[in-house]
């Protein structure tokens, strides 16, 4: 969380409860990142990768400064299925597994393909500079176990 907020995004613990695990929100270009405190370490993780994913995706809108475009136009559902591949690479990359099948079964419906519609070069840009804001050097994918909950 120091790395986050050395790159200028203020980063807050709540207490949300269980059904909450986190929001970026922005104001002008300051951000706000939400982690819900009583939620695991890895899943804080997950979801503060998740949640830098939809900045460096564009889905809070363009960012000048920090390069990023605006995508403002993106459903809310494949927002998430965006955010969600970020967080999964990061957290792969970083020996901590997301439980991204059973979050993104929501947003998928049946029979539908990801690999028609999912930007992987944007998803994958977006994944390093999430790595980078968060201050993790870059590593090579390999899946990692599954975390218990």
């Amino acid at each position: 969380m120091a790395a986050v907020e050395a790159k200028g995004i203020r980063v807050r613990e709540v207490d949300d409860g269980d059904w909450h695990a986190g929001r970026i929100l922005r104001s002008g270009d300051a951000y706000r990142l939400k982690v819900n405190r009583n939620h695991p370490r890895e899943t804080r993780f997950t979801t503060i990768a998740h949640e830098l994913g939809h900045l460096y995706l564009g889905h809070l809108g363009g960012d000048a400064k920090r390069r990023i475009p605006g995508r403002r136009h993106v459903s809310e559902r494949w927002c998430e299925v965006e955010a969600e591949s970020v967080a999964y690479l990061v957290g792969h990359r970083h020996g901590v597994a997301p439980v991204s099948d059973a979050y993104l079964s929501g947003f998928i419906e049946a029979g539908e393909s990801i690999s028609r519609t999912l930007d992987v070069e944007r998803v994958m840009r977006a994944a390093g500079a999430v790595e980078g804001v968060m201050g993790l050097a870059p590593r090579h994918f390999e899946p990692a176990k599954a975390v218990k909950r």
